[in-house]
């Protein structure tokens, strides 16, 4: 099972258990590919799963750095006023992951390093997904959903 699939539930069962409330803010610093081209992919996953944390579908999107810079950042505003600020990096040495999550209530950190084995057979986020984070890169402006 690919690290993402394995971590999104394992968050989601945290997020549950209520102690932090509704999440508000996700930071995810997402280091999990040496390949540059896979970055596009990479940030979707983890919008993806930034969705699912703060339970709201994503509204618009600003994204910096591209493929041959080796990174993207992402600025998430979500439809129900939740925000995100998503950093998918080339990995330099070890894959890292490093998550923040604030509830109304409380916070939640998370830090781990994947090991290699968990990293084979990524899983594939939705086309459209990956396709609105290139046009926002390709755009360098704020793009809402749908291109609007």
């Amino acid at each position: 099972m690919h690290y993402l699939l394995w971590l999104d539930p394992v968050i989601g069962t945290r997020i549950e258990a209520g102690t932090i409330g509704p999440v508000v803010f996700v930071r995810a610093h997402l280091e999990l590919t040496a390949d540059h081209g896979l970055l596009a992919r990479t940030a979707a996953a983890g919008l993806e799963s930034a969705g699912r944390w703060v339970r709201s579908e994503p509204k618009s999107v600003y994204v910096q750095g591209g493929p041959k810079a080796g990174y993207l950042n992402l600025t998430v505003e979500f439809v129900n006023g939740a925000c995100a600020l998503l950093c998918a990096e080339a990995a330099h040495s070890e894959p890292a992951v490093q998550l923040l999550l604030v509830g109304r209530n409380g916070t939640l950190r998370y830090d781990d390093f994947p090991q290699p084995e968990q990293l084979r057979d990524a899983p594939a986020p939705a086309q459209a997904s990956i396709a609105w984070i290139e046009e926002a890169v390709r755009s360098g402006k704020p793009v809402a959903r749908g291109g609007r």
